[in-house]
């Protein structure tokens, strides 16, 4: 069983936003990340994660910023905001 359906086969584990790390780098605007979620598994790198570029300006996320991540109904994982480290 992988770490996704053992966490969601609990429920409302996987419910609620979770502080994340991003653990790879966008190249480009619709190229998604990898991150870690240090409450599941410091180590395990979750996604492919899709974002959106904050305000303005095309900036893309690097590995080390902080995100804010949410699973939805299907276990996928969305970044919903990130910051640089």
């Amino acid at each position: 069983m992988s770490v996704v359906e053992t966490l969601s086969s609990r429920g409302p584990a996987m419910a609620g936003a979770w502080r994340a790390t991003i653990a790879t780098e966008a190249d480009d605007i619709l190229m998604p990340v990898m991150v870690t979620i240090p409450a599941f598994d410091a180590n395990l790198q979750w996604g492919p994660c899709r974002w959106m570029p904050r305000g303005n300006s095309v900036t893309f996320p690097v590995r080390g910023d902080q995100a804010l991540v949410i699973f939805d109904n299907e276990r996928t994982p969305w970044i919903i905001s990130w910051w640089p480290f």
